[in-house]
């Protein structure tokens, strides 16, 4: 079972499809390389999911982001529980506190070995370095890095700010693409005003659910709050 469908994304490029009984927290923008058998997947919700579902997939092994694994509503059950089931887990390295973009690799040559895939998963390492390379050498002659501000809403009116500072991998796996998070080192909640004074280069939206954040980053344009923003001004969003 996994616990995203990134997880699931992952098993599907090392030919593991057969192998997921469901998958839970259905959301974020499709990895077009494995949408069709992606399709083919039992979902169990658009949201995570917690022991109770998990557990009606009768799993042998539960698989994914490592803040899943609690005992929350949320939450698929902690490693501990689920092992004293008798499930498997593996906890994604590049999901946890000290994950870098490295983490992915040493994910993808572990789901290999447990599998015994490893000719599938040394290919797909390959196929991820080889993007890797090709992204760096894009960014060779670039020297200084731009700060970012991660927006993480889909509402021009309620904008949040996350700072991911405990997120190593996110942070990473940004400054690989010359990217510093202006938040990195905030541990509380960041307000608008700070973003506003801390004034970052770029803005970043993700896409989560089905919002067209075309006319979100428009109305964030629009709105006269932010006009002093360098971001605004010089319209640096990035999508």
């Amino acid at each position: 079972m996994a616990n995203t469908r990134p997880a699931a994304e992952l098993l599907l490029h090392l030919g593991l499809g057969d192998k997921i009984v469901g998958v839970g927290a259905n959301f974020g923008v499709p990895d077009p390389s494995v949408e069709t058998g992606y399709a083919k997947l039992n979902i169990l919700s658009k949201d995570y999911v917690g022991k109770e579902v998990t557990l009606g997939t009768n799993p042998d092994f539960v698989f994914g982001r490592g803040g899943l694994f609690a005992n929350q509503d949320w939450g698929t059950g902690t490693v501990n529980v689920l092992n004293d089931m008798k499930i498997n887990t593996y906890v994604l390295e590049s999901s946890i506190t000290a994950g870098t973009y490295d983490s992915i690799y040493k994910d993808i040559a572990n789901v290999g070995k447990v599998f015994h895939v490893k000719e599938k998963a040394d290919q797909f390492i390959q196929e991820l370095k080889d993007k890797q390379a090709a992204i760096n050498a894009k960014l060779e002659g670039i020297q200084d890095h731009n700060t970012f501000a991660y927006l993480h809403t889909n509402d021009p009116k309620e904008l949040y700010v996350y700072p991911a500072s405990n997120e190593s991998f996110f942070n990473n796996a940004f400054s690989m693409i010359k990217l510093d998070n202006v938040f990195v080192n905030e541990k509380g909640d960041v307000s608008v005003e700070t973003l506003i004074a801390t004034d970052p280069d770029i803005l970043i939206l993700p896409k989560w659910d089905e919002t067209d954040l075309n006319k979100v980053r428009e109305d964030i344009y629009a709105n006269p709050k932010l006009s002093s923003m360098k971001a605004v001004k010089n319209k640096q969003f990035m999508l």
